[in-house]
């Protein structure tokens, strides 16, 4: 098939299979094309000089094609005179030693028409935009997972301090609503020792000892109303008739 045309990745260049040397002539010819700019006034850096090139060129050095094409830099200098013959390319010296040469692909558009570099573009900015969000998405999950973990760690915290408090507390109805409340308060172990503190406090007044703990307020309510902040009657201590006559020394 003579007619028609197929467009080549420029990321080839790095692909496996473009690491064979010595490269043949077609391959050397298409490096060429893929390595010109498609931007026109584009202004690159080459061994620390700045070019500024139009669409189609690209500036480069024998050395250095030499080296990417794996040849020696005669072969390269006549392969490069051969295209210029041709009318394929044109050679421009920039440098009085010919350290530099530009070179300009001649009908450059009929290889890499302005239309499919513009589509090119856009899908390239399509591809970047799905990447970022691809990224920004596996971030978000990565802060999900995260935030799990930390949620899954606390509750095992306000757990093994539940038991704490249970265990102290005389009532053991509604299991259940008792943790879900103990949950709510985000307890830390501080609080817990001064629920415990007060639970055992409340179990020596006379309104938890009252009818054998008939009074005592279920273990939810407790927690959810606070109740280790109230103030709770202290038991009495029975005083004997003569004991205000007794002196200590």
């Amino acid at each position: 098939m003579k007619n028609g045309w197929v467009s080549i990745w420029r990321k080839l260049q790095h692909h496996w299979i473009w690491d064979d040397r010595p490269f043949s002539r077609a391959q050397a010819w298409i490096d060429l094309i893929m390595r010109a700019t498609h931007k026109s006034d584009k202004t690159v850096l080459f061994l620390n000089r700045n070019f500024t090139l139009t669409r189609g060129e690209l500036v480069t050095s024998l050395r250095f094609l030499a080296k990417e094409w794996g040849w020696s830099k005669n072969k390269v200098s006549k392969f490069l005179d051969a295209l210029a013959a041709d009318k394929m390319i044109e050679k421009r010296d920039t440098a009085r030693d010919s350290q530099f040469t530009r070179i300009l692909i001649a009908n450059y558009g009929r290889f890499q028409p302005q239309k499919n570099e513009e589509r090119d573009s856009k899908r390239d900015t399509r591809g970047t935009r799905k990447g970022q969000q691809k990224d920004r998405n596996n971030n978000d999950n990565n802060v999900d997972n995260g935030n799990k973990k930390d949620k899954r760690a606390k509750e095992a915290e306000y757990d093994a301090l539940f038991e704490i408090f249970w265990k102290e507390y005389p009532n053991h109805k509604s299991r259940k609503r008792a943790l879900q409340s103990w949950h709510k308060l985000k307890p830390t172990p501080e609080l817990t020792q001064v629920v415990v503190n007060a639970v055992r406090k409340a179990r020596e007044s006379p309104q938890w000892k009252k009818d054998n703990g008939q009074f005592i307020p279920h273990p939810s309510t407790y927690l959810n109303q606070e109740r280790w902040n109230d103030e709770l009657e202290s038991p009495k201590t029975k005083v004997g008739k003569y004991d205000h006559l007794i002196t200590k020394d």
